[in-house]
């Protein structure tokens, strides 16, 4: 897919988990704690995530920090639910989500141990996690021939390479939480892999 091309062009990645911070919009409980971190929120204000350390402690960081707002995009959000049932009632849709898995799992190990933390630390299973991370590419399988788009496909992660030398950014402006949308930012430094 695009964005595994995309992102085996990185030696080094930094993945700022934009869909995470976005997910603090429909959490407005989501305490602080966790391996090192905390959530920030100030009214009219976009949540801001900082955690740090290996990149199984950050995703699970992640997960125990926005568990709610995961849930609820696991398990209310009509487009992940799409393509949760591509995946697991089509074989075309099986097949290509073993295939991006497989592709991501050899390119990024971190990427894929951190979202590994996401699971674990948000008690959601791996596969809908990635799934969620995935639904850009899986999205327009599961509506082929011209069939009517997934309304609530979502962008997720952006990815950069790291310069010790220049803070990098990002933002995700096109998230939809179902009531009005969400949007995101990201910020980090390429020598430490932490996002804030």
């Amino acid at each position: 897919s695009a964005a595994v091309v995309g992102m085996a062009r990185a030696s080094n990645v930094v993945w700022a988990a934009a869909l995470l911070v976005a997910l603090a919009a429909v959490a407005p409980g989501a305490a602080a704690g966790g391996a090192g971190g905390g959530v920030g929120v100030k009214p009219n204000a976009l949540p801001s995530l900082r955690v740090g350390g290996t990149p199984a402690e950050i995703g699970r960081a992640h997960g125990l920090l926005m568990a709610d707002a995961i849930a609820f995009k696991v398990n209310e959000d009509p487009g992940m639910q799409a393509i949760r049932a591509y995946v697991a009632h089509n074989a075309s849709g099986a097949a290509a989500f073993a295939s991006l898995k497989a592709n991501a799992a050899a390119a990024f190990p971190s990427m894929m141990q951190e979202l590994g933390g996401v699971a674990d630390g948000s008690g959601q299973a791996l596969d809908d996690i990635l799934m969620l991370n995935m639904q850009e590419e899986l999205g327009p399988l599961a509506t082929p021939h011209g069939g009517p788009p997934l309304a609530s496909l979502e962008h997720c992660t952006d990815v950069g390479l790291p310069n010790p030398a220049v803070p990098a950014a990002s933002g995700d402006g096109d998230s939809d939480d179902g009531a009005g949308g969400a949007g995101a930012a990201a910020a980090g430094r390429g020598d430490t892999g932490t996002t804030a």
